[in-house]
């Protein structure tokens, strides 16, 4: 009786209280706009443009105004205003390096901000996953709670009648009570699988919210060329820039053996009053060169040429790394798509036998001990499903998370 009053009180609450049902799309439209760390990475890779953007301010002259007043104890004044520039013909090819050391940069942040959003979609999916199995899981446990409640009253009345030994009494009591635990267990499990999808979409307001959809994947079983996927995810491509950067790390540090150009010039006019006008001008073509430098040059260039050498070694251990992870990964989706069939197998088998045995065992042809192991196989059947559901979702969203799937699509 008060177990049926918690349920109503259980029901109750669930009426009244607003549930937002919300789909995969919705949920990824979400988190798209409200998940910190997508927002962090968005704003760092508008910073990366930025930066490549002023690269390019190295071409540009440089400008300077300027305007005088002047007095001296003759008591006479002088006034004076100009404009004066200066352009860099020829840095050693330093900024040309440096232009195109920003342009990897960039490339580089657009492929950090992709393992970012694949990561945070791997994340959403796996929080969106938990959820529906939880949803299911309340379900689930409440009838296993029904039919444990079911036993324990049929073998209560056996014990009673003295048709069934008081170890089996006590047994099925302890199923009862477990069942219940259970059921709790799944309701709290449920609101903390509600709080962590909240927590992947960054939003902590929508209240009670619900995952409608199924377990359902799409991703296709054939074997993928490992190899070629390896080289186009994030990794492998962050790696292939950094060696590219280390080549202009060196034209950089090469630029110190080349002379430098730069032209400037100025105009201006002076007076004794304002507005002045005694004209000057001049234009200037300067070239230097350094001789010695102590040294640092040949040190720097050096240090990048083993940076260089580094990178490579590095990207040859990404491109091995990336292999066994996306072939780990995709073994294990094919081992999970198969275990939910072998799963769904066992559970029709073991509903069949539960029927057959139940019916058999309150009609005294077989032992309680052989209907009890049918009947917690049954159980076990059941809750060994969902849980195949669940871990297939999320194998192949790690799949693809491996793969640098940013999956917003």
């Amino acid at each position: 009786m008060k177990l049926k009053t918690l349920f109503l009180f259980v029901l109750f609450v669930s009426l009244c209280t607003k549930i937002h049902a919300l789909t995969w799309q919705e949920v990824m439209d979400i988190a798209k706009k409200n998940n910190p760390v997508v927002i962090r990475a968005e704003k760092e890779l508008k910073t990366a443009r930025l930066s490549y953007h002023s690269s390019y301010t190295n071409f540009l002259p440089q400008i300077s105004g300027s305007v005088s007043q002047s007095a001296s104890e003759a008591e006479t004044k002088k006034y004076s205003y100009g404009l004066s520039g200066q352009l860099s013909l020829f840095a050693g090819f330093r900024d040309w390096s440096a232009l195109n050391e920003r342009h990897l940069e960039l490339k580089i942040a657009e492929e950090n901000y992709r393992r970012t959003l694949s990561d945070a979609i791997h994340n959403l999916k796996a929080a969106f996953a938990e959820l529906l199995k939880s949803q299911e899981q309340v379900i689930l446990t409440k009838e296993i709670l029904y039919k444990r409640e079911n036993n324990y009253d049929m073998i209560r009345l056996k014990y009673e009648a003295g048709r069934e030994d008081k170890g089996s009494y006590l047994r099925t009591e302890a199923d009862k009570q477990q069942a219940e635990y259970d059921f709790f267990r799944a309701e709290r499990d449920l609101r903390a699988a509600q709080r962590n999808l909240m927590k992947e979409t960054g939003r902590q307001d929508m209240g009670d919210i619900k995952a409608s959809g199924d377990f359902s994947v799409s991703f296709s079983t054939n074997i993928p060329d490992f190899s070629r996927s390896a080289r186009k995810t994030p990794e492998h491509i962050v790696s292939e820039l950094l060696v590219k950067k280390t080549g202009f790390r060196i034209m950089y540090a090469r630029g110190g053996y080349y002379p430098e150009i730069s032209v400037s010039g100025n105009v201006s006019r002076s007076g004794d009053s304002w507005l002045p006008e005694t004209e000057k001008w001049s234009t200037s073509l300067a070239l230097s060169y350094s001789f010695f430098n102590r040294g640092k040059g040949l040190f720097d260039i050096s240090i990048e040429k083993l940076n260089r050498e580094a990178m490579e070694e590095a990207l040859k251990n990404t491109y091995l790394k990336k292999i066994a992870e996306i072939e780990s990964s995709y073994y294990s989706y094919i081992d999970a798509i198969e275990n939910l069939k072998v799963r769904q197998k066992y559970l029709e088998a073991s509903a069949e036998q539960s029927k057959i045995i139940t019916e058999r065992y309150i009609n005294g042809l077989v032992s309680y001990q052989s209907w009890y192991y049918v009947e917690n196989d049954y159980i076990n059947a059941q809750k060994a499903l969902l849980e195949a559901k669940k871990n297939l979702a999320i194998a192949e969203s790690k799949l693809k998370n491996v793969m640098g799937s940013a999956g917003w699509e």
